[in-house]
């Protein structure tokens, strides 16, 4: 079940040439999004509707078309919205071949008519980071009246809901039985199907969601091991460890909010999440050591990139610091955190 991924024009333009980006691997779903924002145009004012986003301490707006639903949300810089933190860790899980459980975004620029419907919107907020972020966008838009960096995000058509059992003091919840799913030395999740407390349908008439749990414990395993490598610090802030309750009744975890993701941030999240995370997926620590292969010899192509600017390019970076401190975590958790759990758990280190 796919949940829909990125990769777009509007980012072509501002962060790397076409080349690289016609590189990036996906999905069907990743293939008809990179088509969809690639014709994005927000100018075209009759033909999309604005909907101030009133929740969260990001500031934005939803797009819809006349009458369909919400499928998409604008976003600028935000206290809790960084734009390349928000690209790349999409951008990684789609190279790394589990963009499905991951919600696409994309570099988009707005124009001046945007801009200006944007800014008709914007309120004297209460709360403190919206207060906050709503007058560092006045000040943006009074310098730049003409032009705004900002993502598009998909909105999924599911609700996500959150899993705040596994959080606790911005940490994550260790105490929780399925952490230890996590854990090298923890038990081993199988076939039995489960759910989160306060996981509902999306819809009444919806199955009751669940899931298998190695299935799932793969899944938070994954999103936990980009966090590490994209510098992801507010996962477990409230409300960003989520899932989707799909039509079916399948249970999914989503890493839909990846705005926390900041590698210029300091190492103190990315060593908390080699603590928690010792139980990997074989598949992704396979395409890591790829990665890890190309970066320290770009001699031999890695996903049709040959050069070490292309797939800085492809994945969205916009800062040679930031890409050279993921060069160094790719590298860290690939040839030592790995081998250590290798070598202390033994083949329970992965999933079965």
């Amino acid at each position: 079940m796919k949940i829909f991924p990125i990769a777009s024009l509007a980012f072509l333009l501002s962060c790397g040439p076409m080349s690289a980006q016609t590189k990036l691997p996906g999905t069907k779903s990743d293939k008809e999004f990179d088509i969809f924002v690639s014709k994005l145009d927000l100018e075209k004012t009759g033909d999309y509707e604005f909907y101030f986003k009133t929740s969260g301490t990001s500031i934005g707006f939803k797009i819809a078309k006349p009458e369909k639903r919400k499928k998409g949300m604008f976003v600028p810089e935000n206290s809790a919205t960084h734009l390349e933190g928000e690209v790349m860790a999409y951008r990684l899980s789609r190279l790394l071949g589990v963009s499905d459980i991951y919600n696409p975004v994309a570099y988009y620029t707005l124009g001046p008519k945007a801009i200006t419907r944007f800014s008709k919107m914007l309120r004297n907020e209460s709360n403190k980071w919206r207060r906050q972020n709503t007058e560092k966008i006045r000040k943006a838009i009074a310098n730049s009246p003409k032009s705004m960096p900002g993502i598009y995000k998909y909105r999924h058509k599911r609700e996500s809901q959150a899993v705040d059992s596994l959080t606790s003091s911005n940490r994550f919840n260790t105490g929780h039985p399925f952490a230890s799913f996590l854990k090298g030395n923890g038990t081993m999740p199988g076939e039995k199907t489960m759910s989160f407390r306060g996981i509902k349908p999306d819809k009444k008439e919806y199955p009751l969601p669940s899931e298998e749990e190695k299935v799932l414990a793969a899944q938070l395993s994954n999103i936990f091991v980009i966090d590490a490598l994209c510098g992801q610090w507010d996962r477990f802030s409230g409300g960003n460890i989520e899932v989707y309750a799909h039509k079916d009744g399948r249970l999914q975890f989503v890493g839909r909010d990846n705005g926390g993701a900041n590698l210029l941030w300091g190492r103190s999240w990315y060593n908390r999440y080699k603590g928690w995370v010792t139980r990997f997926d074989q598949s992704l620590i396979d395409q890591l050591r790829e990665l890890n292969r190309f970066l320290k010899d770009p001699s031999a192509p890695y996903q049709g990139v040959s050069k070490k600017s292309e797939l800085k390019s492809l994945l969205g970076f916009q800062s040679d610091r930031g890409f050279a401190e993921f060069e160094y975590r790719v590298e860290d958790f690939v040839d030592v955190h790995v081998p250590r759990c290798e070598k202390k758990y033994g083949k329970a280190c992965y999933f079965q």
